[in-house]
């Protein structure tokens, strides 16, 4: 394997911000799965979508509504930030593992695969299947010790993640909202997980490629002392005229 680490960028802070509102999804996804269910059980949707039912709601029933509606401009907001900032670090994290190992989509392809509709969930469990292999092979033949990445998240979360997709699309067919949702909330979750330990390869990458920028340039400092303490030698010795 050639050693072609030095081109590794810092995708360590894109990383924590990317997860951080990754795991802010998750709280607004199980807030508003919870005030979903709160809210049927209190008056059922129906019987509230009636306008004369509408304007007979108690003031808990309407505060109840009014902290739903906020949840869902809030996950909306955070949704947008994750999107942008996974995008970004998506984009980077194949293109550092490009940059020692021979991947089978480009960046740029990677990302759009994996934005794909339904089809995407398969394309994307299978990029990252094939980055953290190529990671681990690279940081274990450097003889970096690491904590694995579980395979079980990315299986679990593929699992969940068609499974839910799956569930979304035939909702029709009896198979109800809170099932969808909870197969996603699982996903997630097993997802954020995986996250965590690929960031934790990412700053071993990171920190070694810093290592041998170091390394390179006390090495390219020392060569040049040698090439001049060398010329300084040859004009001691030579002879004076």
């Amino acid at each position: 394997m050639e050693n072609r680490g030095f081109n590794i960028k810092d995708n360590v802070l894109r990383g924590s911000r990317t997860l951080f509102w990754l795991k802010v999804n998750f709280v607004f996804v199980l807030l508003l799965t919870f005030l979903v269910v709160l809210f049927s059980w209190t008056f059922g949707f129906i019987d509230f979508m009636n306008p004369e039912k509408f304007f007979a709601v108690d003031m808990l029933s309407l505060s109840m509504m009014l902290l739903f509606i906020s949840g869902v401009f809030l996950f909306t907001f955070s949704f947008f930030i994750v999107f942008i900032y996974w995008i970004a670090w998506f984009y980077r994290a194949s293109a550092n593992v490009r940059t020692f190992a021979k991947t089978s989509f480009s960046p740029f392809i990677a990302v759009l695969c994996s934005l794909i509709p339904f089809f995407g969930i398969v394309f994307h469990y299978l990029i990252l299947k094939e980055l953290v292999r190529e990671t681990e092979l690279f940081l274990m033949d450097r003889r970096i010790s690491l904590t694995f990445v579980k395979q079980k998240s990315i299986k679990a979360w593929f699992v969940l993640a068609l499974l839910g997709s799956v569930s979304y699309f035939t909702h029709r067919f009896y198979v109800t909202e809170f099932l969808t949702t909870s197969l996603w909330l699982c996903s997630l979750a097993f997802y954020i997980s995986f996250f965590s330990g690929f960031a934790r390869y990412e700053k071993a990458l990171f920190d070694f490629s810093q290592d041998e920028i170091i390394k390179a340039k006390v090495e390219a400092v020392l060569r040049t002392r040698d090439i001049e303490k060398q010329r300084n030698q040859e004009g001691d010795e030579s002879p004076i005229l």
